[in-house]
């Protein structure tokens, strides 16, 4: 979980800040944080590994035309052996294919491994290989190979990383309409309004977390690593409209309302 702080936000009570936003580790820094992949260790990575030697089986005709459980076992085979290719490389050791499908069975690294690089070359192996994920990351294939590396820092497009939480307090100006001929267009406003990803209580209102996938979560998270404020508050303004403020989960019956977030007091990113 990803999670930032205005610097001149006083510490809150550790009661109260777990009542009202759970969980929460310390808060890293916001330009260098990465989407870190949700399945993660050798195991992982080595059925990432075989899935991805699977779809490039199924891309050639020759392939296509065998029975599925022959396609597998040859899937299985190329990815054992490119893993101890990629082992090697690491540790200057090829292990035996045997012991990779041991380790993947304890799911445990073999010993010098960097997991870290496994896991990223996983995401990449989701992707379907470095020219596809560069274009889902909308960056060059050379900043992905430097990310490899652990050289640069890259937002993961959710369709590999998978959905994200998204947990807030924000204060915003909100502009209700009446939707009733009767009562007229004219906006009620609410000024300085806090919303909260809990309960109700003490002036501010409860929200639901946003929940978002697909290419509008890897937006959003390209949001938060550009540092620029003013576009996240616009865009959490209008998922807010999109998906809490408005429709079935609107508290304000047949009003729709409007969002400006003027101040983001707290906000955490969850896989």
């Amino acid at each position: 979980m990803k999670k930032w702080r205005t610097r001149d936000m006083p510490p809150a009570d550790p009661d109260e800040r777990a009542a009202q936003m759970a969980p929460r580790p310390t808060p890293p820094p916001p330009k260098t944080t990465t989407a870190g992949p949700p399945r993660t260790g050798f195991k992982a990575a080595l059925r990432a590994l075989r899935e991805r030697k699977l779809g490039e089986l199924l891309d050639t005709a020759k392939w296509r035309k065998r029975p599925q459980a022959e396609r597998e076992a040859e899937a299985k085979a190329r990815a054992d052996r490119e893993m101890a290719r990629r082992i090697e490389r690491q540790t200057g050791r090829k292990p035996a294919e045997s012991t990779i499908r041991r380790n993947a069975s304890k799911d445990t690294a073999p010993r010098g491994v960097d997991q870290e690089r496994l896991d990223r070359q996983a995401i990449i192996d989701r992707a379907g290989g470095v020219k596809a994920f560069a274009a889902q990351a909308q960056v060059s294939e050379s900043t992905v190979r430097r990310w490899l590396a652990g050289k640069a820092v890259i937002i993961a497009p959710a369709a590999v990383t998978g959905p994200i939480t998204i947990f807030f307090t924000v204060v915003c100006d909100l502009f209700h309409t009446s939707t009733d001929a009767k009562k007229g267009k004219r906006p009620s406003p609410q000024f300085d309004k806090t919303l909260k990803t809990t309960g109700p209580g003490g002036g501010w209102t409860g929200v639901n977390p946003l929940q978002l996938s697909g290419d509008e979560a890897a937006d959003f998270l390209r949001l938060v690593a550009d540092g620029d404020q003013q576009a996240l508050k616009d865009k959490l303004g209008e998922l807010l409209e999109m998906y809490e403020l408005n429709g079935e989960a609107s508290q304000w019956g047949s009003a729709s309302t409007r969002c400006e977030v003027k101040e983001i007091v707290e906000i955490a990113v969850s896989e």
